[in-house]
């Protein structure tokens, strides 16, 4: 949810950048996803 949150603010502002926004757009949200997803992993195996 936040990645796409943060991909749609983004837009809006790179917007301006040309063609291009869609790429960076992409690149955004496929690092907020994998961000999410390394969190998920470490915070749901490592035992305390």
């Amino acid at each position: 949810m936040s990645a796409s949150f943060v991909a749609l603010n983004l837009r809006a502002h790179i917007m301006s950048a040309g063609e291009r926004w869609f790429l960076i757009v992409a690149g955004i949200f496929l690092l907020q996803l994998a961000l999410s997803v390394v969190l998920k992993m470490y915070l749901f195996t490592v035992t305390f």
